[in-house]
C-alpha cells in the first residue's frame, strides 16, 4: 500500500502546485496591473509575471506555507500507514520548486532549453497569457478544467498525465517517434 500511497501524496502535492497557481496567485483578474486592491497579489506573484527573467528563484511562502499545513494536517489526521503520503507529497514540492528554478534558468542556457523544452514552453506560455498553463510540472490539472493553451502552439501533443514531469517528456517521446 506504501507505495500506492506515496502516488497519491504526488499527485495530490501536482493539484495543489496547480490550485494555488490559478486560484491563489490569480485570484484577482487585475493583479497585474498591480492595482491597490491587489497590491499583496502583485508583490508576491505579479511582479514575477512583469519581469520573470530579473530573478529565476522567486520565494513561494504562501506555496510552502501551504504544504507545511498539508503535512501537518496529513501527519495528524491520517492513520500511519497513510504517512508516506508525506513523502509523496514533498516530492512534488520539490519537483515543483525546482521545475520553476530551472525552467527560468533554462531559458539562458541552450542545451538546457534542448533537454527542458516541453516545460519551457508550457510554463512561458503562461507568462504571456495568465489565462492558460497554471501547472508547471503537468499539464493534466490544466487539462482537467479547461486551461489548456491552444494545442497549436506547440509541436507536440500534451499527454495529461498528473505526475511531475511525465506529462512533458512522453509528449515530446511520442512526438519524436511518430514524426522523425
Amino acid at each position: 500500500a506504501s507505495p500506492l500511497v506515496f502516488l497519491f501524496g504526488l499527485i495530490y502535492a501536482n493539484f495543489m502546485e496547480f490550485a494555488n497557481h490559478k486560484w491563489n496567485f490569480h485570484a484577482f483578474p487585475h493583479w497585474v496591473t498591480g492595482t491597490k486592491d491587489s497590491r499583496f497579489y502583485y508583490v508576491m506573484h505579479g511582479h514575477h509575471h512583469k519581469y520573470p527573467h530579473k530573478n529565476p528563484v522567486t520565494p513561494l511562502p504562501q506555496t510552502s506555507a501551504l504544504y507545511l499545513l498539508s503535512a501537518l494536517l496529513f501527519r495528524a489526521c491520517l492513520p500511519a500507514t497513510w504517512r508516506s503520503a508525506l513523502a509523496g507529497g514533498a516530492s512534488g514540492f520539490l519537483a515543483f520548486e525546482l521545475t520553476h528554478i530551472f525552467i527560468h534558468a533554462a531559458e539562458r542556457d541552450e542545451r538546457a532549453i534542448e533537454c527542458l523544452k516541453p516545460l519551457v514552453e508550457f510554463h512561458l506560455t503562461h507568462h504571456s497569457d495568465p489565462t492558460v498553463a497554471y501547472g508547471f510540472t503537468s499539464p493534466f490539472w490544466d487539462w482537467l478544467f479547461g486551461y489548456l493553451p491552444k494545442p497549436s502552439r506547440y509541436d507536440w501533443d500534451i499527454v495529461p498525465i498528473p505526475l511531475p514531469w511525465v506529462s512533458f517528456f512522453l509528449s515530446k517521446a511520442i512526438h519524436q517517434l511518430t514524426h522523425y
